[in-house]
C-alpha cells in the first residue's frame, strides 16, 4: 500500500475548502499516510474566494499558495508537482467532489506499478438549473460512453486532470506541455507523450463528482477557445482527434467549403439551442464542427 501522497488542487476563484476538508478526513483516517494537500490559486482575483481558501491552513499537513499570475493548466500542475514533497501524486480540480467515502484508499491500495490512474468523473447526485443543462447533458453522455472498462480500451487517449494519479518520476519524465496556455486539450497531448515513452495507463472506477457546471453560455465560450487550442496543435493532435481527421477528409475532398457554407446557414438556430434551455448535443455536436471548419478557413487563408 502507498504511504505517501501529495494531493494537488489548483484553482482559479473557486471555493474548494469543502472538497480540502473531505480529502483531508479521509487521508487522515488511513493508518501510516504520510500526507499533504496543497492547494495553489492561478491567478485568482477574488479576494473573497482567496480568503475562504486560506482557511485550509488550519489544517494540518495543508499548504495554501496564491500565485498572482494566471499561468495556465499546463504550467501550474507542473508547479504543484515540482514543489509536492511525495512521490505519489493525486491531481483533483478545485470543482470536483469526492463522492466514496474511500475515494484516497482506493488509490492507494493499488499495486505500485500503476504509476498513471484514471479514476473518471460522475454526474452523480449532482445539482443543476437549465442554464447549465448543455454541460450536464456533454457530461452524462461522456460518463455513459467512457466507463472505466471503455477507456481501458485506448487507455491514453482518455485522461483528464480532474482526478489522476500519477508518480512524481512520471510527472519529471513527462511533465504537461507547458505551450498549452489556452483552455484545453492539454491533458490529450499528455496521455499521448505518454504513450511515446511507453509509460501505462490504468483506468479504475474511482470518480470524482461534478460540483459546479458552466452555464451554457460559459461552456460554449469554453469549447470555442478549446476548438482554437486543437487548431493549434493539430498537427499532432490529428492522430486522435475525430474532428480533425473530419476536417482533413473535407479539405481533401474538396468539400470543407460546402459543408461550412452550409452549417453557416444553421449557425444562428444551432446557437440559439445550445445556449438555450432544452439544448441539443447534435447541434453542439453541429455547431463545433462548423466553428472548427471557421478557424481552419481562416487560419489556412492567413497562412497562405
Amino acid at each position: 500500500m502507498k504511504t505517501q501522497l501529495s494531493v494537488l488542487i489548483p484553482t482559479y476563484n473557486y471555493v474548494c475548502l469543502p472538497l480540502v476538508r473531505e480529502l483531508h478526513k479521509q487521508a487522515k483516517a488511513i493508518e501510516g499516510l504520510q500526507f499533504e494537500i496543497v492547494v495553489a490559486e492561478d491567478g485568482s482575483d477574488e479576494a473573497e474566494t482567496i480568503e475562504r481558501n486560506a482557511e485550509i491552513m488550519a489544517l494540518s499537513h495543508c499548504r495554501h499558495i496564491v500565485n498572482t499570475e494566471n499561468v495556465g493548466r499546463a504550467v501550474i500542475r507542473n508547479h504543484l508537482a515540482d514543489m509536492a514533497n511525495m512521490p505519489w501524486l493525486l491531481f483533483v480540480d478545485s470543482d470536483m467532489r469526492v463522492v466514496k467515502p474511500n475515494f484516497v484508499e482506493r488509490y492507494l491500495q493499488l499495486p505500485n506499478e500503476c504509476t498513471v490512474v484514471y479514476g473518471g468523473n460522475t454526474t452523480y447526485g449532482g445539482a443543476w438549473t437549465d442554464e447549465r443543462l448543455l454541460r450536464v447533458r456533454y457530461e452524462q453522455a461522456a460518463e455513459r460512453q467512457f466507463t472505466a472498462q471503455q477507456r481501458a480500451k485506448q487507455p491514453h487517449h482518455h485522461i483528464t486532470t480532474s482526478n489522476l494519479l500519477v508518480h512524481k518520476a512520471v510527472m519529471q519524465t513527462v511533465p504537461f506541455d507547458n505551450r498549452f496556455i489556452t483552455y484545453g486539450y492539454e491533458d490529450v497531448f499528455w496521455g499521448m507523450s505518454l504513450a511515446q515513452k511507453g509509460i501505462q495507463v490504468v483506468h479504475i472506477d474511482n470518480p470524482v463528482g461534478f460540483n459546479y457546471y458552466d452555464n451554457n453560455v460559459a461552456f460554449v465560450a469554453k469549447t470555442i477557445e478549446a476548438l482554437y487550442t486543437l487548431y493549434a496543435f493539430s498537427t499532432e493532435l490529428a492522430v486522435i482527434s475525430p474532428i480533425i481527421r473530419l476536417e482533413r477528409r473535407l479539405h481533401r475532398w474538396h468539400l470543407d467549403g460546402l459543408v461550412c457554407k452550409m452549417l453557416n446557414r444553421m449557425m444562428p438556430m444551432l446557437h440559439r439551442n445550445i445556449v438555450g434551455v432544452k439544448p441539443s448535443l447534435v447541434a453542439f455536436k453541429l455547431f463545433k464542427l462548423c466553428t472548427y471548419l471557421r478557424i481552419a478557413q481562416t487560419k489556412g487563408q492567413n497562412n497562405t
